[in-house]
């Protein structure tokens, strides 16, 4: 925020001002004796062209093994020999594992027990964690859509709040040009003032009974759904849980319908309160003057309180999404993981068990070891993990797309991919369907993308950068991004048509950080205004280059005033 200025500077601006402005007083009585005719404004316009645009997404991720082995013990036994260590990379074929067999029999009536266990503890806890992981993540769901929604909802609060005080800024400077009202006229707006002040205290009044009925009718429910959740607290019924969550539902729904009582009953009370004075505001010098936003300030409230609404429910999901529902622990995944194995071996017999652990283990394919869960010597039980082996010909790089971003990734699409100081081209392999929220809470889409010509240079587990080739379009009609506003109706340009503004609707379609694909709306050769400034829709202008307008201010302020 800048610094006030000292009241030296502000003399020197004010001077400095009015001799800017009797400047352009001279300028303007001599450029009006010089030139009789019209002569059009000129604006800062560019031309609609051909070209073509291409979107990048900048993305960072990890690069991670898209084929990764768990390998488990086979049988009931003593580590024979073992030639698994972490990060040593293994060639297909490479033998790393071998038993000594002679327990073998004797130890594999404990695995079939350990079968049975295993099968029945994957099942429940494969069960549970489906159900607990859907109802977290259906509220996940709900509250990323309501956190959309009220922030679309709050931006247009804001808008509305900036459109009322602009109205009062544009109201104020109207009021400076009709200081010199006569006093007929002071008595006349006068009339008129206390007209729509009887007006708007009757709305006012309305409001306040419309939120009065509102609260009497919020607080009838709340006091009855307490009847009813106490009943249920009395008689332990069973559905007490629904009873809580409708009363603390009907005890917002109260506190909402008293605010906005409240509200309601101070609007009212400040304008009672403040009648309009006769003369007040009207004498010779420059008053303080009020725009009309009676509707403005309508859809304000409206808008307020489906504001509040929405952040109600977004409170309530975000409730269910935080609840502790539970999920596997490292135990039960272990559990999972080792009953998964046991079942695979179930209808192995004591040959089959006995032929695998003369087998040993030997690499499926050529990769790094990850981790080792055993050692030489050591017994190990059947279905036990013993190391892990992650590809390195088949990797990739995993990133996290933010919700602004994911609907530019498609499965297919090629990039881009920097590690270290070489350079990869890959493929976006896999989207995600979920978002999951980051460290900072926010939603984020996980897409995987392959590295198609991996080398001995790329290693599991170190940051890469990523530049995914989103969108092209070739031959495409095109301007500057800054010429396109957003409206509450979508996307649009002021466009030159026959030297007068006129507001177009556009379609747009891939963009990049300098140009916009336009799809529908536009023309080839077409001028767009790039500022429209002090302007407005009907205006006639002239549409000349931006750099003409910033070189020659005087010149376009002395266009001005001949209109």
């Amino acid at each position: 925020m800048k610094k006030g200025l000292s009241k030296g500077s502000k003399k020197i601006i004010i001077f400095g001002g009015i001799g800017l402005v009797l400047v352009v007083v001279i300028l303007f009585a001599i450029n009006s004796m010089a030139s009789p005719n019209e002569v059009l404004a000129k604006v800062g316009a560019v031309e609609v062209v051909k070209g073509d645009v291409k979107e990048q997404l900048d993305v960072t991720g990890t690069v991670v093994s898209m084929d990764t082995k768990m390998f488990f013990s086979p049988v009931n036994a003593k580590i024979a020999s073992i030639d698994a260590k972490v990060g040593e990379v293994v060639q297909k074929g490479t033998k790393l594992v071998t038993f000594d067999i002679k327990d073998l029999e004797e130890n594999n009536k404990k695995a079939e027990l350990n079968i049975r266990s295993g099968e029945l503890d994957y099942t429940d806890a494969v069960n549970q964690d489906r159900r607990n992981a859907n109802k977290v993540a259906t509220a996940r769901a709900n509250a990323n859509t309501l956190q959309g929604a009220v922030n679309d909802w709050q931006a247009y609060v804001n808008d509305l709040k900036d459109a009322i005080n602009q109205a009062n800024v544009d109201a104020q400077k109207d009021a400076t040009s009709d200081a010199k009202a006569t006093a007929a006229t002071q008595t006349e707006q006068y009339k008129k003032d206390i007209a729509k002040y009887n007006t708007d205290l009757s709305k006012l009044w309305t409001a306040y009974e419309v939120a009065l009925h509102a609260y009497n009718d919020a607080n009838t429910n709340y006091s009855v759904v307490q009847s009813e959740y106490d009943n249920a607290v009395r008689n332990d019924a069973s559905d007490i849980e629904a009873k809580q969550i409708a009363l603390s539902t009907a005890s917002q729904a109260r506190s909402t319908a008293q605010a906005e009582l409240t509200k309601a009953e101070q609007a009212h009370d400040a304008l009672a309160n403040n009648p309009p004075a006769m003369n007040s505001g009207y004498d010779s010098g420059a008053g303080m003057a009020a725009a009309d936003t009676y509707e403005l300030q309508t859809e304000l409230e409206y808008a307020s309180t489906y504001l509040a609404e929405l952040k109600g429910d977004l409170a309530q999901e975000k409730a269910k999404a935080d609840a502790d529902v539970g999920g596997l622990t490292a135990e039960t995944k272990e559990k999972m993981q080792i009953g998964t194995n046991l079942a695979d071996l179930d209808a192995k017999s004591i040959e089959d068990l006995i032929a695998e652990g003369k087998k040993g283990i030997s690499a499926e394919f050529t990769g790094v070891i990850s981790s080792v869960n055993t050692a030489q010597g050591a017994t190990v039980a059947q279905g036990m993990e013993l190391f892990v082996l992650q590809s390195v010909e088949k990797v990739s790089v995993e990133v996290k797309v933010s919700k602004y971003d994911y609907a530019k990734v498609k499965e297919g699409q090629k990039a881009t991919i920097i590690l270290a100081n070489n350079e990869y081209q890959g493929t976006v392999d896999k989207v995600d369907r979920i978002a999951m929220p980051d460290a900072q809470g926010n939603p984020t889409i996980k897409a995987t993308i392959k590295i198609d010509n991996p080398d001995d240079n790329v290693f599991i587990g170190v940051e890469a950068k990523v530049i995914i080739q989103a969108a092209e379009a070739n031959d495409a009609l095109v301007v500057p991004n800054e010429v396109v506003n957003i409206g509450k109706d979508g996307s649009f340009c002021y466009v030159i048509e026959d030297n007068v503004i006129i507001s177009r609707p556009v379609e747009t379609g891939v963009a990049s950080t300098s140009t916009l694909e336009i799809t529908n709306g536009l023309k080839i050769g077409e001028k767009v205004i790039t500022d429209i400034g002090d302007h407005k829709e009907g205006d006639k202008v002239e549409g000349v280059d931006p750099a003409e307008i910033e070189a020659n201010p005087i010149d376009a302020m002395m266009e001005m005033m001949n209109q």
